[in-house]
């Protein structure tokens, strides 16, 4: 009997934690990862030093390990947003899917600086493994434990040619 209460209120909080993190279905978030879901449109990475270095280099690797893009960055102590627009060190489009950043700093006195990547995402679902709650964000699982903010996505508007219907008719 105990038992069954224990089962009880383990599925009842699984359920609470699946339906919280519904509400995160459809919108954006930024979240800590050093991986990116890259789905042909422009994405920002955002990543903070602690102080000023004397060389700081972002680099994307694909899902092989190999380098897609590299490029010198802000070297300066505060938050920095470097924007992909998925093109690789030659200029090429790259496929969709996942990609890994490193921002590599090296301090004035030569010593390597740990640098934490924030990156974005549309959460498309929620998951549940080993009794844990997942947002879904392209193909990767993410933890909500490293959600920093949520917002709703900005849609930008294309003109159309189409006509809209704002005339009136006097009969004539």
């Amino acid at each position: 009997n105990s038992n069954q209460k224990l089962d009880s209120l383990v599925a009842l909080q699984l359920g609470n934690n699946m339906s919280s993190s519904l509400d995160y279905v459809g919108l954006d978030i930024s979240y800590l990862s050093s991986e990116i879901g890259y789905e042909g449109r422009p994405l920002d990475i955002n990543y903070a030093l602690s102080e000023a270095t004397a060389e700081s280099v972002l680099r994307i690797y694909d899902g092989k390990g190999e380098l897609v893009r590299e490029e010198s960055v802000e070297r300066n102590v505060g938050n920095h947003r470097f924007t992909w627009d998925g093109r690789d060190n030659d200029g090429n489009l790259v496929a969709e899917g996942t990609y890994e950043v490193v921002v590599d700093a090296i301090s004035a006195a030569g010593d390597g600086m740990d640098v934490a990547t924030v990156v974005q995402g549309r959460v498309r679902g929620v998951e549940t493994q080993n009794g844990q709650t997942f947002l879904l964000v392209g193909e990767r699982a993410i933890s909500q434990s490293t959600v920093l903010n949520a917002s709703q996505p900005h849609y930008e508007t294309t003109p159309t040619d189409e006509p809209t219907d704002d005339s009136t008719t006097d009969g004539a």
